[in-house]
């Protein structure tokens, strides 16, 4: 997807950016481009401990309800976290097991947007995300 973005960056990454001679424009984009469940999942070679998603978790909020957040935790963890373990287990090289991590992402995706939309209804919240299936 290519988007434009209008933001505002801070003096202090600006002066940063100088100072390291960096172009704002690639800081960002390689930031971006390396953000990916699946390589954090199969445990990628150039982020082995997931750093880049672990600053995008715990920066990016949910707009779920906390309880929400926890069922569908809980519905990965029953029903999909048993499945990426055993695929780790095959100790495969990194690019063909974040191959088959995207295949079982591509299958419990459309069940965890059922269930959020599911669990949305029963506690009554109405709201959308334009262009996402909530």
């Amino acid at each position: 997807m290519v988007k434009q973005l209008i933001i505002t960056v801070p003096k202090d990454f600006q002066i940063l950016c100088m100072v390291l001679t960096c172009d704002i424009d690639d800081v960002l984009q390689d930031y971006i481009n390396r953000i990916s469940l699946p390589r954090l999942l199969s445990r990628h070679p150039d982020d082995p401990l997931g750093l880049d998603m672990q600053l995008f978790l715990t920066k990016a909020k949910s707009q779920d309800p906390k309880k929400i957040g926890r069922e569908i935790e809980n519905f990965l963890k029953k029903d999909y976290q048993k499945e990426l373990e055993e695929l780790l287990k095959l100790k495969l090289e990194q690019a063909e097991c974040e191959v088959r991590v995207r295949l079982i992402m591509e299958k419990w995706l459309p069940k965890v947007r059922a269930l959020r939309k599911d669990l949305r209804k029963k506690s009554g919240i109405n709201f959308m995300i334009t262009g996402y299936d909530n």
